[in-house]
């Protein structure tokens, strides 16, 4: 019998997802990635230190600031979000 993934597990595996679309995204301009990349280190740190991060509504505003020109990232990003309402954080 296994059991289905925790919130943690499931966290993670977006953000490994995020991280990767982020490698494969070089027409992002270096703001747009920084802005990024500082957004997963919040989370990450966050689910480090099991406090609230302050990046969802910044993750939100990103997902929808990318839909139309990546949105494969977009995607990713909505996930993230979405997985971190759903466990509470």
């Amino acid at each position: 019998m296994t059991h289905a993934p925790s919130a943690a597990d499931r966290l993670m595996v977006i953000l490994a997802d995020l991280d990767a679309v982020l490698d494969e995204a070089p027409s992002l301009d270096d703001a747009s990635r920084a802005a990024l990349a500082a957004a997963l280190l919040r989370v990450q740190a966050a689910l480090a230190a099991a406090e609230e991060p302050a990046a969802p509504v910044s993750l939100a505003e990103a997902a929808a600031r990318f839909s139309n020109e990546h949105p494969a990232l977009a995607a990713s990003i909505a996930r993230l979000s979405q997985a971190l309402g759903d466990s509470g954080v």
